[in-house]
């Protein structure tokens, strides 16, 4: 079976996302798994933590990687999604949907291809990194995917100057 080249970043991009986790949080319960093929809400139900989030019965979302959090201070979300090419202003725009709605702590859109010159040019050169932002102190977070490394290129990240 021939895998589509996006969905073959969701599982080294789910294993990134556990250790990423799992540094920031050492003492949490940190899961990550791909879940482009179902609704956030479906996922939430199977994890059964879906009563930890009053309105998830809407959350009517795929995203591509989703993480959970687990500690004595509740349960948090990180989302991820992948795309291959560039990184454009739609997909920034799928994105900002899907954390307006599900409000999760971390927002990332990775791509090995990086963000396109457009959309760089949109965020740092005219600096409107304000269309990345969805809540209080909660901004997407977009880099490039080292493909070899397995991991985020933080030399990449947008905002700049942001922590992953």
């Amino acid at each position: 079976m021939i895998r589509d080249p996006e969905t073959a970043l969701y599982p080294e991009v789910a294993s990134w996302l556990i250790r990423h986790l799992r540094g920031r949080h050492p003492r949490a319960t940190v899961h990550a798994q791909d879940t482009h093929s179902m609704d956030l809400s479906t996922f939430l139900r199977r994890q059964n933590i879906h009563s930890q989030f009053k309105d998830y019965d809407a959350y009517e979302i795929q995203v591509d990687v989703t993480g959970i959090v687990q500690s004595t201070d509740g349960i948090r979300l990180a989302f991820v999604e992948c795309k291959v090419g560039p990184i454009t202003l739609r997909d920034v725009g799928q994105l900002l949907g899907y954390s307006l709605v599900a409000r999760p702590e971390w927002s990332y859109l990775l791509s090995p291809a990086g963000a396109s010159d457009r959309l760089n040019t949109l965020l740092v050169t005219f600096g409107r990194q304000d269309i990345l932002n969805y809540s209080k102190g909660h901004a997407i977070r977009l880099a490039s995917w080292n493909v070899g490394r397995k991991e985020v290129d933080l030399s990449s990240l947008i905002p700049r100057g942001s922590h992953i």
